[in-house]
């Protein structure tokens, strides 16, 4: 083996020329070693390529022509202990803010995760997330929302102006206010000073009135179950996220909007601690009511989305007590701050502001636009000339509609389960109840645009968009013929047959040439569905537990049914249907306290009908109702159903509202 090996060194040996180096030879290769080098710069590392480490401009740079972007960090050399340093401090950094983030997602409320969810999305990058640490930290230190960037604003970049051209322009204020092209008020911006509507020090609590919280929490629960799922003014998620936090940040819940609430909700207590006067009926809700008008008047020079709310809520509660001016007054100052805030379209691209307050907004316009379309109808007005302007409607969150609804306050609920418990769908009502408005006002702007009112065409156009809504409308919507379905739901339906009979009322005039069997089949139709949807919520709830839209709504059907008694059509069957009918609707409004509205049935009634049906009397009686003619100490000597086809009811009606206050 050794010989092998020796051969075999010799083999390879073969042919291979041992030259000796001269000593010039070894002086020239000495000179071209490269040195060893322990930083490259950038661009030679980019490039995987050797460097000389010259300063300023590297050998490589100078033959690749990158002598501008020839530099030297030494942050990214890793093989020094000052590198791999400060490596740790930046990884515990970001360690220690994404920890933060999720404690503010894991710990925070609904609408704070959902806000800091939306500032990672617009902020992807992991650079960026101390940006968003610092959002959510000034948020928790200026007691405000987190603030949302539409689009993450670049170190260095300064905030976009809006255009001069631009239509609208938003301040960033938490309180959003509107101002138009033509206002120079648009380059106000933060730096403004705009109220936020906090009080001046803490208060001890939401209300001076009253310290008991368990008559509050009574209150509250009235509220929240049979005015709310119908008049839905505010996010109810929001409320309850800003009166239960430790440190009261004033953005969903004020004084002022908690006393507005308490004053509906003693309307469905029969507590005497909801009455100003212990021993009179006619003062609930009093005692709230006039510390909210007095909070309101100390801001007066302020605009704030709870504002808007306690107005509406206002608004609403004097239209409960039949003073419907006083409610339309709140209704035209609540139409003002819309206004202002620019609640009727969205934000602005430039906007700072979470989704959670995009959807707060949405709500209180679409409340307000359902309540003020209303309020027009009931006082026979013009709608207020403000209707959205690429504003979608609230979002159906499928946890939110889900919600149980149970029947607080009825004398068979004790508080546990019941069979009356179900999904609240007050958001889904909220929905439909745009749609409808949105028809409403519609044909309200026709009604009253021209002197002479709608024509017959006119009236069937607007007639097919109110069926088609009803067609349209979502099967957890519907009447229930087997089971239990919520007060809600039956409001709104009565609501729709009520738009049916005040659409199509003036064409009842006798002398129209366009009064046939079907306009007056339509309405008697809508008259009787009306009274069956009461005789299902007196039922099913009891009528003090009503809300005003169907006493409305039953004093329509009344009115018709007065009508068909007076000038019978249709088969023996349906004139003996309505004679039940009429006195069901007489003690109903009794039941619902309607005084007014029972006036106003009793007027139409003697007006047409010189004797009164045998089958009424006895209605009229139990309401204490004397036989004469008038309303308030005034005699009706108009028809109800004007000659020239005008609706002459909605002005005999405001004329009786206006005495009565």
């Amino acid at each position: 083996m050794d010989s092998q090996a020796s051969r075999s060194h010799g083999t390879k040996r073969e042919g291979y020329k041992c030259e000796a180096a001269s000593p010039s030879t070894i002086e020239t290769r000495e000179k071209e070693k490269r040195t060893c080098v322990s930083m490259a710069c950038m661009p030679c590392r980019n490039r995987r390529s050797k460097c000389d480490a010259v300063m300023p401009t590297c050998g490589s740079c100078r033959v690749h022509n990158t002598e501008a972007a020839c530099h030297y960090n030494p942050d990214k050399d890793l093989r020094t202990k000052g590198a791999l340093r400060k490596l740790l401090v930046d990884y515990g950094k970001e360690k220690r803010t994404s920890d933060f983030i999720l404690r503010s997602i894991s710990q925070g409320s609904e609408a704070d995760a959902a806000a800091v969810v939306q500032l990672l999305r617009n902020n992807n990058k992991p650079e960026n997330y101390s940006d968003v640490q610092d959002q959510v930290v000034r948020m928790l230190n200026s007691g405000g929302n987190i603030e949302v960037l539409s689009r993450p604003i670049l170190s260095g970049e300064s905030e976009p102006m809006s255009p001069l051209t631009l239509d609208a322009s938003q301040t960033t204020s938490s309180q959003s206010c509107h101002y138009g092209a033509t206002s120079n008020l648009a380059f106000l911006g933060d730096e403004a000073g705009l109220s936020t509507n906090e009080p001046a020090g803490e208060v001890p609590h939401w209300t001076t009135v009253t310290s008991d919280t368990e008559l509050i929490d009574h209150l509250l629960k009235a509220y929240f179950t049979w005015s709310h799922p119908f008049h839905v003014l505010f996010s109810e998620e929001c409320f309850h996220h800003g009166m239960n936090e430790k440190q009261r940040k004033y953005k969903y819940c004020t004084p002022l909007l908690m006393n507005a609430i308490l004053a509906i909700g003693c309307c469905y207590s029969d507590r005497p601690e909801a009455r100003k006067n212990p021993n009179d009926a006619d003062t609930v809700g009093d005692h709230f009511f006039e510390e909210a008008q007095r909070l309101f008047a100390e801001a007066q020079d302020e605009a704030s989305l709870p504002i808007v709310q306690a107005l509406g809520l206002m608004s609403l509660r004097e239209t409960m007590h039949n003073r419907v001016s006083s409610g339309r007054k709140y209704v035209f100052l609540m139409s003002g701050m819309v206004a202002e805030l620019g609640l009727e379209r969205p934000p602005t691209p430039d906007r700072r502001i979470s989704d959670a307050e995009v959807e707060a907004r949405k709500i209180t316009f679409w409340g307000y636009f359902a309540l003020e379309t209303a309020s027009a109808m009931w006082l026979g007005r013009t709608p207020f000339p403000l209707k959205p302007t690429g504003l979608g409607t609230p979002k159906l969150s499928p946890d939110l509609e889900n919600v149980l609804w149970k029947p607080f306050g009825t004398p068979n609920y004790d508080g546990g389960e019941t069979e009356l418990a179900q999904p609240s769908r007050k958001y889904g009502v909220l929905l439909q109840l745009c749609l409808l408005s949105g028809i409403v006002n519609d044909f309200l702007n026709d009604f009253y645009s021209t002197p002479s009112g709608l024509t017959f065409e006119q009236s069937c156009l607007h007639h097919e968009k109110l069926q088609k809504w009803r067609l349209d409308l979502p099967t957890a919507l519907q009447i229930k013929d087997d089971g239990i379905t919520l007060p809600q739901i039956i409001t709104l339906h009565c609501y729709y047959h009520h738009c049916i009979i005040v659409l199509l009322r003036p064409l009842l005039n006798p002398s129209s040439p366009h009064t046939s069997k079907s306009v007056r089949g339509l309405c008697v139709e809508a008259a009787g569905k009306i009274s069956q949807l009461m005789d299902i919520y007196s039922r099913t709830y009891g009528l003090d537990k009503s809300s005003f839209i169907n006493s409305n709504s039953l004093t329509s059907a009344a009115i018709i049914h007065v009508f068909s008694v007076s000038k019978p059509i249709g088969s023996l069957e349906q004139k003996q249907q309505t004679e039940v009918y009429l006195p069901e609707a007489i003690q109903k409004l009794h039941e619902m306290k309607a005084d007014l509205f029972l006036r106003i049935v009793q007027n139409v009634l003697f007006k047409w009908r010189a004797n009164v049906p045998a089958s009424v009397q006895p209605a009229l009686d139990e309401a204490q109702l004397d036989s004469t003619t008038t309303t308030g100490g005034y005699a009706l000597d108009s028809t109800i159903f004007a000659e020239d086809g005008g609706d002459m009811w909605a002005m005999e009606w405001e004329r009786s509202m206006f005495l009565q206050e």
